[in-house]
């Protein structure tokens, strides 16, 4: 979701000067943040100062109103609370067309913006402080969801941290999947891609107490990650702008966390947090876990178990990438052969002639009497959460001149599940696929005179 552009913001700010003209000794001042559903302002009130939040009025129109309310009810619920390491609320007016929020004002150094800065000795109070403000939630029977640096502030000397913006609060326990900024009966989702467990990213379990403490596992591990890293996690990714790309590094990318100093269980934590499976993440990370120089016999026994039962997580995953990707390279060829034996055998005498395979792994065939070819990309997409190595296989063609080349970024058709033993039925897919383009690239090709200008995309037209 888009964040919201200066236009609206003005329009944000101006409902929280009618906001403040109904106090005494109150006044908004300059925008502290902005996101997608609401801007921060600094708000003055008498001798204080603090922060405003303003909602955009859209996010409490039809169905999403009732979960933004809810959302705030369970942030009304925190007013005064006790824990130092979360941004204190102070009260929540939920009014028509909008609602304000009033926090404290935090100030201090936003996390997103200092990872540079941050000594390697400050890393692991810091996070132990993070770990206190998710822990405070956990017992109100709460969960962030959107724990990142952008939403933690530090001191400029890096001894405290306060965790910040509870927009997206849900209660542990609550088990309804649709949750908030939904629309209709779409599965939701609420919080950052990039800092998102694969399992919620991808609604792979259902909501409840076990998916959301794995899912702060994850963010905290994320964080710890930029700290040592002193980048953001998937930086690389986000920066292509393609959501795609993002998505299927944080379901498959296994981030390498080296940092040069700090102590060598910081790194290894981190690597635990962000296991990609959630139950192997559940019982390899425990909150006891960032305490400091927790190498106390009681808690080595523990660790000792935990290894034995799951494996030692980073290392199980160096490991086994290798192999994994000899297995799976096996799998997809063993397809794309048998789709290429199937064309040679049931286009014979046809002269369809196969010139190559193309660098997406799928082929390129040539259309007879013509300089027109068929660029079959075949796309498999596996998955993380399966004991076994699974696929999805997607598709998509390319009608065009044999001496054209370029990238093409398009939306693969589905078309089968890919498993140990199912290669034969994937290529029987993949073949029907491919003669329905070539059959729909001579109908182009023939209403042409065989020349085309530009690449037509065949893949959208087959129904």
């Amino acid at each position: 979701m888009a964040e919201l552009d200066q236009k609206a913001i003005e329009k944000l700010r101006g409902l929280a000067e009618s906001f403040v003209d109904q106090r005494k000794n109150s006044s908004v001042g300059a925008e502290i943040g902005h996101g997608a559903s609401a801007a921060v302002f600094e708000l003055f009130f008498e001798d204080e100062k603090r922060a405003l939040k303003v909602y955009d009025p859209k996010f409490f129109e039809a169905e999403a109103g009732a979960a933004e309310r809810r959302r705030l009810r369970l942030q009304k619920k925190l007013i005064s609370h006790r824990c130092h390491e979360l941004v204190q609320i102070l009260d929540v007016h939920l009014g028509d067309p909008t609602c304000f929020v009033e926090m404290e004002y935090a100030p201090g150094i936003d996390l997103n913006r200092a990872l540079q800065s941050v000594p390697v000795e400050s890393i692991q109070p810091l996070i132990m402080q993070l770990v206190t403000a998710v822990t405070f939630l956990e017992v109100q029977g709460l969960v962030h969801r959107d724990i990142k640096p952008s939403n933690i502030k530090v001191s400029s000397d890096f001894q405290s941290l306060k965790l910040l913006d509870l927009g997206v609060l849900r209660e542990l326990d609550d088990d309804d999947p649709a949750d908030a900024t939904a629309h209709g009966v779409s599965k939701p989702f609420i919080a950052t891609a990039q800092y998102s467990s694969p399992e919620y990213l991808f609604w792979l379990h259902q909501p409840g107490p076990d998916l959301w403490r794995a899912l702060s596992i994850y963010q905290v591990g994320a964080v710890l990650h930029d700290m040592l890293t002193r980048k953001p996690l998937f930086a690389d990714e986000v920066a292509t702008g393609n959501r795609y790309v993002l998505a299927m590094a944080v379901l498959q990318k296994i981030p390498n966390i080296t940092a040069a100093q700090a102590p060598v269980r910081l790194p290894a934590l981190a690597a635990r947090c962000l296991t990609k499976d959630m139950e192997r993440r559940l019982a390899a990370v425990s909150w006891d876990d960032f305490k400091k120089e927790d190498n106390q016999p009681s808690s080595v026994v523990r660790r000792v178990q935990q290894v034995r039962e799951t494996g030692l997580v980073r290392s199980a995953d160096a490991v086994n990438i290798h192999e994994r990707a000899l297995r799976r390279s096996e799998l997809r060829d063993d397809v794309l052969q048998k789709l290429h034996s199937k064309m040679q055998e049931n286009f014979v005498g046809c002269q369809l002639e196969l010139i190559e395979r193309n660098k997406s792994g799928g082929l390129i065939f040539c259309l007879p009497k013509t300089e027109l070819v068929v660029d079959v990309h075949a796309e498999f997409r596996w998955s993380e959460t399966s004991k076994e190595e699974t696929a999805a296989v997607l598709a998509f063609s390319i009608l065009r001149h044999r001496t054209t080349a370029g990238k093409y970024e398009q939306q693969g058709r589905d078309v089968a599940t890919l498993a140990s033993g199912t290669a034969e039925q994937v290529a029987d897919a993949l073949y029907e696929y491919v003669a329905q383009n070539i059959g729909l690239a001579l109908d182009i090709a023939e209403a042409s005179g065989g020349a085309i200008s530009d690449p037509v995309v065949l893949g959208e037209r087959v129904k």
